[in-house]
């Protein structure tokens, strides 16, 4: 029962962030066209949150070090992610949010194709069921 409870509460989280990423789109074009926010004050302010979120209470548990940061693969992998974060949020500005959601709505289903052909990661037992109910 506990383990039947555990996938529950795992697939409604997986649903909850599937929501959350197919709707960053139409929020991010909502806020730039509608609202005046500029692109990069708001991209500034969500990696803001992420990081207060997400990394700072890993570095006051000691999980992370300064001098992990310090890498030439996490320069690398930040620069991919910043400049990544820069063409999404200009994206969203200057095409319609719905090729945008399109798009992004596919990025794991790219990302799955891209392991399957450089990597040698096998397909999810759930990939198919989940690409015929999304389709």
């Amino acid at each position: 029962m506990a383990e039947h409870s555990l996938e529950l509460r795992w697939t409604f989280i997986a649903w909850l962030l599937s929501c959350v990423w197919g709707t960053y789109p139409v929020l991010a074009r909502f806020l730039q066209a509608d609202r005046g926010l500029p692109a990069f004050q708001l991209l500034g302010a969500a990696q803001g949150m992420v990081g207060l979120v997400a990394l700072a209470p890993r570095f006051a548990r000691g999980e992370i070090r300064l001098s992990q940061m310090r890498s030439k693969t996490v320069l690398i992998y930040s620069i991919a992610i910043l400049l990544r974060s820069c063409t999404s949020m200009l994206a969203t500005r200057l095409a319609p949010a719905v090729y945008f959601q399109l798009i992004s709505q596919l990025t794991p289903f790219f990302v799955l194709g891209l392991e399957r052909v450089f990597g040698s990661v096998a397909i999810p037992v759930y990939f198919i069921p989940c690409l015929v109910r999304s389709a």
